[in-house]
């Protein structure tokens, strides 16, 4: 339930609550760089150095252009697969076994086998999407590996003596859970517990999955009370898990009201939260503090006998990366610390930036004993400070950014770590706490092994390399650097290594990629360069969430309050009543992104007061070239496939019906426009709704955070570890809504990813043939590409086979095989095969994901949505970018035959990005459709849908009104009812199942001013009776009707408007209408101020038919 009215203007300032919602996902930028204001920044806002103008850059790609160039280069060839970045963590990616040293060649979907003693790349095993975690079992008979992308972990037989020897013999995922079970998502650390037991973290969903390592079963899930489980190790008989969003007790400065203290609480949370849709924070006193009541569990403990959990670590520090243990059973952790409350007192102390000194991290490793009997020693909790305190700022390149993982070195008092940042290993006395010796090695080392007592080998992500680094005589040298086969773009990669350096730093001691970890979010709130807003009750900078960037492309401008890289002009909250013009060009997101890179670098990034002119004319570090390679990177990076898509791709009812709901039954779709679900220009607030993509891995929602409060996570009855579905919930989230997020297009079919092990003298599960069948389905429609890694033990003989027109072929001998014979020959133990659904050929890294949305501009807010429909002729109107001639159609998850053109143009270049979609065939019923374009062999767009009556949609049985007509859920996310309250109020009453609306001021010529209505599609030539009870305190006339809502408010039905008259006692009313014309944004309404009283409202039903029985 909302506050609305027929207003535009109010309406959306009404509904910012729903409208920013969570961490953002398209409007996106590093941390929270310096605002876009009327006048030209200071230089250290980023921008320009001394007041003069920058330099000129010479002419960038134009989005045309880069359509143009990609598609002159597309493949044809439905065999080959294609590539995606998809930034995926690491955890353990490299491991020394025998005379082996293994690696996750993550970008290239291999496990790289190299050969210690000559350096050589011996092999690539294939393996899943995105490789980036690896565990020996403890015999050394197996590796296993996570794939983060694929959702599996893949078992690699590592006996030198089997005929099977690196190749996968088993595939590990949601098919294997338990019963009940049906999420294996973003596999991440794995550890042993012995030869038949192992453990995985499942960091999206926050568990870990105990595995029989026999049987390779899941035999049960643990529920992690904390963010994220990436590293995991086993001490003796305990399971050490780090979460790697462990929090560090920050939040904004709210309490009830009795909790007001002037310093860890400033204000009243329920006031302006609950009562209230406070969001610029106005008028009152907004901090970031430290409340002790949140929890932080930083390394939890598990029995591995049990799995009973034994205990909660806390105060180890904020995002915790990498986790080693010693002999003796010492644990050592690579981390970061947030400062984000070092300069959190923007209200009450008037911080700024300059107060954060450029340093929002420590850089750390934690030492803490675990060797107890039940459990860790806190007490013995120590840590290594790899930089000096502020005010003293380390030495130039002495900094050790972002510590990422660890190797204790065995009979030594020390350790070697990693410092991702910095590009550099490090050796650290444990003892002193001295550094030892550090070496620079490839870019963005996260991941490092030994190899006997005077070996390191090290892996580095950004440039796909692995570095050898000799430990002899005490000090640290460079042995080898070996390169892995890598299909990234270069300029992409180069751009990746910017991101993720620390060189772009004043102090060299923080990255982008250090709030925004693999293209998402730290989930902190920060006090940076926000604007402050410009109408009465602005006296303070705002704290604000760090935002993903993930999806950053076509999502312009950047940044929660309207700044930066804004190609449509208009308002931003430092501007809030005025119309600015665009700071970047339409129409060419390399410029919008530079305006991102500028600001940021001349900001965030710089040090308040010492941001010097850098190499390239502007205020910052790093040069023309590099904004650029970084601007281009930004603009890469997607948003992971969807966790729960059906392999079949098409939604499932409930996340159907879920998008409907937030696009029509509730208004949310209004300001979280398609295609990627953001908006601008946000009337009153100048606020920028942010996308609701990938909010299942956000917890930590609302610009300044405002519903992450402890005191109103206790009145919602929300668990301290911030489950995601549970925070969005209060937020709005029907649990329809939910599926649609768990399920919606990022750009890739469901199937992409999967895998299916053929093995020998067996045969596939019911549940795997389905599974492979829906493979080689999207396989046929272009929508992947399959690989196939086979192996005859008879001969030894190893072969690659490409997929297309169901047959399998080996390009080389020419060998081909239909998936029956495949499964054949696997049965009688004549070969082993692994099956994995790679993207297909022009799916890359530079691709645009298409997208597709009703009629309107880009990004523009309004009150109604203009759902495309099928005229006579199966032609739809919509609108579209980066579609690609020759574009394909899904319906409901299945390709259909028709043709995607421009209205006016010619493909990609439509005028005003007006398409026309031709189905070659009617539907055959009528109704809500659910629709996707693929361009060829390419990504998807997302999802949209239409609406048809070309055949009468089925008759609705029962109340066809979303929301219950008991009113039991009235307030609650999963209900539509909304109230307008110019003249009065409206509020749910659910324990007594009825709303209830007071009319202070009685209005007979405009009695919806106090309005209770629901939204829901009529279709012609039905009759329709609406069914209520009423009673109100005063004798007085109410009026009922069907119209067709925002915008138009006309009414629908010859019968149109009726009054009825309600009096002190209850009585039943039926209202009944006969409709000429189809509007599938209609509403029922009830217009209540022609004079005054209560009115109480229940039992309301609409029923298609002439009565209320239907």
């Amino acid at each position: 339930m909302k506050t609305i009215n027929r207003a535009l203007l109010l309406w959306i300032f009404l509904s910012v609550f729903l409208s920013a919602c969570g961490g953002g996902g398209g409007s996106s930028s590093s941390s929270t760089p310096a605002p876009v204001v009327t006048t030209p920044p200071p230089s250290s806002g980023g921008g320009s150095s001394g007041g003069g103008e920058p330099p000129e850059r010479g002419p960038l790609e134009t989005d045309l252009e880069l359509n143009q160039r990609l598609i002159a280069a597309d493949s044809t060839d439905r065999s080959q697969p294609g590539f995606q970045l998809f930034m995926s963590p690491h955890v353990n990616p490299i491991l020394a076994l025998g005379p082996y040293v293994y690696v996750t060649n993550t970008p290239n979907g291999t496990v790289d086998v190299i050969d210690a003693d000559t350096r050589l790349v011996v092999q690539q095993i294939e393996v899943g999407l995105e490789p980036m975690s690896l565990a020996a079992r403890p015999d050394s008979s197996e590796i296993w590996v996570s794939n983060h992308v694929s959702d599996s972990v893949n078992v690699i037989d590592a006996s030198a003596d089997s005929p099977f020897v690196h190749t996968v013999t088993a595939v590990i995922d949601h098919l294997d859970l338990p019963l009940g079970e049906s999420i294996f998502d973003e596999p991440a650390g794995i550890a042993f517990a012995n030869n038949e037991k192992a453990y995985v973290a499942l960091s999206q969903t926050n568990q870990i999955a105990v595995v029989d390592a026999t049987t390779y079963q899941v035999t049960k899930l643990l529920r992690v009370p904390a963010q994220d489980p990436r590293a995991i190790a086993v001490v003796g008989d305990k399971l050490l898990v780090l979460p790697f969003e462990s929090n560090n007790q920050t939040q904004l400065s709210g309490c009830t009201s009795d909790g007001i203290d002037g310093d860890v609480c400033t204000f009243d949370a329920v006031e302006h939260v609950f009562n209230n849709n406070n969001v610029l924070s106005l008028n009152y006193t907004a901090d970031i503090v430290r409340n002790t009541d949140l929890p932080d569990r930083d390394l939890i403990v598990y029995s591995t006998e049990n799995e009973q959990r034994l205990q909660s670590v806390n105060h180890l520090g904020t995002l915790l990366y990498g986790l080693s243990v010693d002999a003796s059973g010492v644990a050592y952790i690579a981390q970061t610390d947030s400062r984000n409350a070092a300069n959190g007192r923007a209200g009450s102390q008037q911080h700024g930036l300059a107060e954060l000194e450029n340093r929002p991290f420590f850089n750390q490793i934690t030492r803490v004993d675990c060797s107890g009997a039940e459990g860790c020693l806190p007490e013995t909790r120590r840590r290594y400070e790899l930089e000096p305190r502020p005010p003293t700022q380390p030495a130039a390149d002495r900094a050790l950014a972002t510590p990422y993982d660890t190797v204790v070195l065995p009979e030594q008092d020390g350790l070697l770590g990693i410092a991702a940042a910095s590009d550099t290993v490090f050796w650290l006395d444990t003892a002193s706490g001295d550094i030892k010796d550090r070496l620079v090695v490839g870019a963005t080392p996260r991941g490092i092994t030994l190899r006997g007592s005077d070996e390191a080998w090290v892996y580095n992500a950004s440039d796909s390399t692995v570095s050898v680094v000799s430990l002899s005589g005490g000090s640290l040298a460079l042995q080898a650097a070996i390169a892995l086969d890598d299909p990234t773009p270069s300029e992409i990669a180069a751009g990746r290594h910017l991101f993720e350096s620390a060189k772009a730093s004043s102090t060299g001691t923080f990255s982008c990629a250090s709030c925004h970890i693999d293209g998402n979010t730290d989930q902190l709130l920060w006090v940076l360069d926000t604007p402050i807003c410009d109408v009465a009750g602005c006296t303070q900078i705002q704290p604000r969430l760090t935002m993903p960037m993930r999806g950053l492309r076509d999502t312009a401008p950047y940044h929660w309050d309207g700044v930066m890289g804004d190609p449509h002009g208009g308002n931003n909250t430092a501007n809030i009543n005025s119309s600015l013009a665009p700071d970047c060009e339409s129409g060419v997101a390399l410029d919008c992104s530079l305006v991102l890179v500028d600001r940021t670098l001349g900001s965030t990034m710089c040090g308040v007061g010492e941001c010097e002119e850098g190499p390239s004319g502007r205020a910052g570090k790093l040069t023309d070239d590099e904004r650029l390679a970084l601007a281009l990177f930004n603009l890469s990076v997607p948003f992971p496939p969807p966790p729960e898509r059906t392999e079949s791709n098409r939604l499932t009812p409930s996340a159907f019906q879920g998008m409907l709901q937030f696009h029509m039954e509730k208004d949310c779709g209004n300001c979280h426009r398609m295609p990627f679900l953001v908006s601008t220009n946000t009337p009153g607030t100048g606020m920028d709704a942010p996308t609701w993509r990938g909010a299942y891995d956000r917890w930590m929602i609302l610009p300044q955070g405002r519903l992450n409060i402890s005191d109103l996570l206790q009145i919602l009855t929300i668990p301290d570890h911030f489950p995601e579905r549970q925070i969005w919930r209060a937020a709005g989230s029907s649990e329809n809504i939910w599926r649609m997020v768990l399920e919606g297009s990022t750009g890739y079919v469901g199937a992409m990813g999967s895998q299916v092990a053929v093995l020998p003298d067996s045969t596939l599960s019911a549940p795997e043939l389905t599974k492979l069948d829906a493979m080689m389905s999207a396989a046929d429609a272009g929508a992947v590409a399959l690989r196939v890694s086979m192996i005859k033990p008879g001969t030894g003989e190893a072969q690659e086979l490409h997929y297309e027109s169901r047959s399998f072929t080996d390009a080389e001998s020419g060998e081909s095989f239909s998936d029956q014979q495949l499964l054949e020959l696997g049965e009688r133990g004549e070969l082993q095969a692994l099956i994995t659904a790679h993207p297909p050929a022009n799916v890359t890294a530079l691709h645009p994901q298409p997208g597709i949305w009703p009629e309107a501009a880009i990004a523009a807010q309004a009150a109604t949505l203009n759902v495309a429909e099928l005229d006579d002729t199966n032609r739809l109107e919509m609108r579209g970018r980066h579609i690609y001639p020759g574009a394909q159609i899904f319906v409901d998850g299945e390709l259909v035959d028709g043709s995607v053109s421009c209205m006016n143009g010619e493909l990609p270049n439509c005028v005003d990005e007006q398409i026309e979609v031709v189905l070659s065939e009617a539907p055959s019923h009528g109704g809500f459709f659910q629709i996707q374009l693929q361009n060829p062999l390419g990504k998807f767009t997302n999802d949209s849908f239409y609406f048809s009556e070309q055949v009468e949609p089925s008759l609705r049985e029962g109340s066809i009104l979303a929301s219950r007509g008991d009113l039991m859920d009235c307030g609650l996310p999963s209900s539509s009812w909304e109230f307008a309250e110019f003249n009065g109020s409206a509020r749910c009453e659910r324990s007594t199942r009825k709303i209830v609306a007071s009319v202070d001021t009685a209005s007979q010529p405009e009695p919806w001013r106090v309005q209770v209505f629901h939204r829901v599609p009529i279709y012609k030539d039905r009759t329709y009776t609406a069914c209520f009870s009423a009673r109100s305190s005063l004798d007085k006339r109410i009026y009922t009707y069907l119209d067709r809502g925002a915008d138009a408010y006309q009414l629908l039905g010859a019968n149109q408007k009726f009054a009825s008259n309600v009096t002190t006692d209850w009585q039943t009313f039926s209202q009944t209408w006969t409709v000429d014309r189809t509007d599938i944004t209609g509403r029922l309404a009830f217009d209540l101020a022609e004079s005054p009283g209560t009115v109480e409202l229940a039992n309301i039903t609409l029923i298609e038919g002439e009565n209320c029985e239907g």
